[in-house]
C-alpha cells in the first residue's frame, strides 16, 4: 500500500498493525515519542525503511523482531544508514541510541 496519511501524535500509541512485517515510512516533523508509540503497534515488523525529515534518531526504539533497518534523513545534512540486524547479531536490539557505537556496521554512507 502506498498512500499519505496523517497520524495525530495524541493517538500514535493506539494504532495497531499486528500483521505488518514491512514498513516504508516517509514522515515530516515527527517527534520521537510519536514514532516510538507508532512502532509499538507493529509487533512482527521485520523491515523498517524510513525517510524522515527533521527527526532525531537518538532514542528510536525498534521492535525486537526487526531484521533490517534503513534510515534516510533529510535536513541538516543528508545521511543514509542501512543495517541487516539479524546477520549482524542485533536480533535482540530494541534501542537505536548511539551512532558512534555501531561496531558491527559493515558499510555506511554519510554526506555532510
Amino acid at each position: 500500500m502506498f498512500s499519505s496519511i496523517y497520524i495525530d501524535p495524541r493517538f500514535a500509541e493506539e494504532i495497531r498493525l499486528p500483521s505488518l512485517n514491512y514498513l516504508k515510512l516517509h514522515m515530516r516533523d515527527v517527534d520521537i515519542h510519536t514514532m516510538n508509540g507508532f512502532l509499538v503497534g507493529c509487533p512482527i515488523l521485520e523491515t523498517l525503511d524510513t525517510r524522515l525529515f527533521g527527526f532525531n534518531y537518538k532514542k528510536l526504539r525498534v521492535p525486537s523482531t526487526l531484521k533490517r533497518l534503513k534510515i534516510s534523513s533529510v535536513g541538516y545534512g543528508c545521511y543514509c544508514l542501512e543495517m541487516d540486524l539479524y546477520s549482524l547479531g542485533f536480533d535482540d536490539l530494541n534501542t537505536f541510541s548511539d551512532v558512534g557505537n555501531l561496531q558491527n556496521v559493515v558499510k555506511a554512507s554519510l554526506d555532510v
